[in-house]
């Protein structure tokens, strides 16, 4: 609005037809593209900050990492910044350059539309959104009571923790962590503890979010899986362990040990 505010009261008290592109007319047109640019900065961060909060909800609510959720999300950000930053200078292309660039923001527009349709109508809705209400449920019911004898809602008193830390590791001697697709909300109940308490307990704990705690007691697992049973499969032994895929098996247990399973069970 403010652009075209400028532009237009340019264009009348500067007295040059348009076609004959003034000195003033020129000044105009690059107050308007830094005002855009300024604009869409601002844009950015607010979408930028939206992203990293659902990211972080998503992150601290699975099992293992699914950023397979909100990537289409990150990308079409990411894109949409690029491209509309671009936009100012789109005024002083011409011939091939404009035409590049008009090509390129048209496929950006494309995916990103075809990306937030594709997501709307899938289940990752339903998971970022269950993540996300138990992050705002947290954040706000639990705010005040989960804190224990601390006064602090982003603590947790001694008393509580100890409790925690007794439950967990109940839990690992259970072996409850091979039990796929887990979630924060079922290891809580599982443990008898609030989603709240438990989430602060894994913020302040060495694993820092239940994917890596998990992931870690699975790999455990499997390393113990494979030396003492030599004739099973990888797939079985990663469908034991809890682990939905071959693949991510693989990654996982790459990343813990440098090598892949069947190196680490030859290797014995």
């Amino acid at each position: 609005m403010l652009n075209a505010v400028i532009l237009v009261t340019t264009l009348l008290t500067d007295g040059v037809p348009l076609e004959g592109e003034s000195q003033a007319l020129q000044w105009a047109e690059y107050a308007g593209a830094v005002l855009f640019m300024l604009m869409q900065g601002y844009y950015f961060r607010i979408h930028l900050k939206e992203y990293l909060r659902l990211q972080r909800a998503v992150d601290e609510y699975f099992d293992r990492e699914r950023r397979d959720l909100l990537g289409w999300m990150a990308r079409s950000v990411t894109l949409l910044a690029l491209l509309t930053m671009m936009v100012p200078f789109a005024i002083f292309f011409q011939g091939l350059p404009l035409t590049v660039f008009s090509i390129g923001l048209f496929f950006c527009i494309a995916y990103c539309v075809m990306s937030f349709y594709s997501y709307g109508i899938s289940n990752d809705v339903v998971r970022v959104e269950e993540s996300e209400e138990m992050n705002d449920e947290g954040g706000h019911s639990e705010k005040t009571k989960d804190a224990g004898d601390s006064g602090d809602a982003d603590t947790l008193g001694d008393d509580i923790s100890q409790h925690i830390t007794q439950a967990v590791e109940q839990w690992k001697e259970s072996g409850a962590y091979r039990e796929h697709n887990l979630t924060l909300s079922m290891v809580a109940r599982q443990l008898h503890v609030p989603n709240k308490q438990l989430q602060l307990w894994l913020r302040h704990s060495e694993y820092g979010k239940l994917a890596t705690l998990v992931t870690s007691l699975r790999i455990e697992e499997a390393k113990r899986m494979l030396r003492e049973h030599p004739d099973w499969t990888v797939d079985s032994i990663a469908d034991y362990c809890g682990f939905n895929s071959r693949k991510y098996f693989h990654q996982v247990f790459m990343e813990q040990t440098g090598v892949t399973p069947a190196k680490y069970q030859k290797a014995l």
